[in-house]
Formats: C-alpha cells, structure tokens, sequence
C-alpha cells in the first residue's frame, strides 16, 4: 500500500470516530420555495423571518430555514414579501443581511436581475453548496451557528430545467483543502461529468493544484460519486 493510500485510510478511520450535531452540513441544494413569516421559536413570533426551504440529492427531506431580517419589517402579499416604513434594504448585521452580502458581494452572484431581495420569489431557484457556518453577533448576543452559501452553483428555473450546465464564473469562500473536495463531491450529485468538470476546473482551490487539477480533467468525478 502506498504511502497516500495508508494516509487516506488513516483519515477514513479517525473520521469514522468522530460525531456530527445531526444538522443538515455539506450539501448542493437548491431553494424550491420561500416565503416570509412568523416562528414562534423565534422573538416569539413577533419578528418576521425569511423562510427558505431548500432540497438536494443528500437531504433526506426539504428542509426549511429562517433568516432574520430586522426589526420594523411587516410581511405582505400573504408572505410573498416584506415592507418598512422607513427603509428598503435589510440591516448588514442581521442574518438576512449577512445572507445577501454572502451572495451579492463575496460570491458574485448576479441577483440583481432576478428581482428584489425582499421578495421571496427572487430567491427561488437559487443553487448552492451548502455548510454550516458561526455567526458572530458581538458580546452582547453571542455566536450561533446557521446554514450559509458557500459555492454558488447556478439557478434553476421553476419551469423545471435545472442548474447542471449552469458554469457561472463566480467567486468562492472555500478555502480549506477538505472544504474543496467536499463541495465537489457533494456537486456530483447535481451534475454530469461534463459540466461538472467545465465547472470544477474555475474553482481557485482546483486550478491552482496541478495535482487536483489534473484528477478533476481525469477520473475523479466517477471516484467522488462513487
């Protein structure tokens, strides 16, 4: 056995002894609903959230997640958006926030066309590679932890079609050798070979490895699908 190999299965073995929250983490899913609307877990259901339900090959079942928005803002049009009496852009320091500046500026998705971001309509159809991820709120509030885009994956259209040959050249907030080759194997699911390739090879942590480079124009879709 080669000494890649022992390395490999070492890791196998220390990763077999380790525990997860249980909490969706590293998956390609798409948002197939939204909406905006009141939980009673949340400010106890005073404050409005935005409510995006997201599915993919390695969810069990759809799953539904909130994002803050903000004091001051009221749901309308039966929670297909949400208006203030003051202001028409979400607060950076909420989630909501926090989640449109994670698309629009560190991810360079082109959301502008598609509508405003207070509309839930805008975000339907919206792929991503998803990971948990801690939010730092201050002292005062305290860290929690929350559902985050990481790799922007393409738009699939509620007519049907799908975000499989969708290569955008977007930015990318994975950074970390693990954080790359659980993306690609998790997008292996939403893609054939061939886009999947066309689209690995953008990805900074691919190009910039000749080794990962020359696996991902090879054999190592078929190897991560597996």
């Amino acid at each position: 056995m080669t000494k890649a190999a022992d390395k490999q299965q070492l890791s196998e073995e220390q990763d077999d002894w380790t525990t997860s929250s249980g909490l969706p983490d590293n998956f390609a899913g798409t948002i197939i609903g939204a909406s905006f609307g009141y939980r009673a877990e949340y400010a106890n259901g005073e404050i409005p959230l935005f409510l995006p339900v997201i599915d993919g090959p390695d969810l069990d079942d759809p799953i539904e997640q909130g994002f803050s928005i903000g004091k001051g803002w009221n749901v309308v049009n039966g929670g297909k958006s949400v208006e203030h009496g003051k202001k028409e852009r979400f607060t950076k320091s909420s989630l909501m926030g926090k989640l449109v500046t994670r698309i629009v500026t560190d991810l360079k998705v082109p959301m502008q066309g598609r509508g405003k971001s207070r509309d839930a309509a805008t975000w339907v159809g919206l792929n991503c590679f998803w990971k948990r991820e801690k939010i730092e709120y201050g002292e005062d509030i305290g860290n929690t932890d929350h559902i985050m885009p990481f790799e922007f994956l393409g738009f699939e259209n509620a007519g049907g079609g799908n975000a499989n040959n969708a290569v955008v050249e977007t930015k990318s907030v994975l950074n970390a050798p693990n954080d790359v080759m659980e993306m690609l194997k998790a997008t292996t699911s939403v893609m054939d070979k061939l886009a999947w390739q066309k689209w690995a090879v953008t990805l900074d942590g691919v190009k910039t490895d000749t080794g990962l480079l020359t696996r991902a124009l090879a054999g190592l879709y078929e190897e991560l699908k597996d």
